[in-house]
């Protein structure tokens, strides 16, 4: 759980763009 928030935020910070699916597979 800790990883998906933590990715969620990178993705967010990172190009706050991209579905959190991306996140979700990677």
């Amino acid at each position: 759980m800790v990883d998906v928030l933590i990715c969620l935020d990178y993705i967010f910070l990172a190009v706050g763009r991209l579905p959190s699916m991306l996140c979700w597979r990677l």
